[in-house]
């Protein structure tokens, strides 16, 4: 009997040891892909908007979202969001339109966050 509560207490921790490990390379792989994707706004060639662009620079595909407001002179403001998912080593870009404004305008408030995409 003692032999038995011997072996039960081993192997609750290996398993609790192995749900550590994994949450542990969960939790590395989260956080490299905040390292690893790079973010920059270029303005399109017509002056109309700009280009909101992710690079996945990762090893590992990861599904992206993007925030963004687009501010014209008045101070009338359009809130916008996509999603982008890039394989390893793409980019993706979004559009962000001023096409709205009748003058000066400017794209502010620029969030995003990227997770690596689940296995099935």
């Amino acid at each position: 009997m003692v032999r038995l509560a011997r072996v039960a207490s081993w192997v609750l921790c290996v398993l609790v040891a192995a749900g550590a490990v994994s949450a542990a390379a969960a939790g590395v792989k989260r956080r490299s892909a905040a390292r690893c994707v790079r973010y920059s706004q270029k303005m399109d060639g017509g002056d109309s908007g700009a280009d909101l662009r992710l690079d996945n620079r990762c090893r590992f595909a990861v599904t992206c979202s993007i925030q963004w407001a687009v501010r014209c002179a008045g101070h009338k403001s359009a809130s916008e969001s996509a999603s982008l998912e890039l394989g390893g080593g793409e980019a993706g870009s979004v559009h962000a339109s001023a096409a709205a404004c009748d003058g000066d305008w400017e794209v502010a408030n620029v969030r995003w966050s990227c997770d690596p995409v689940r296995g099935p």
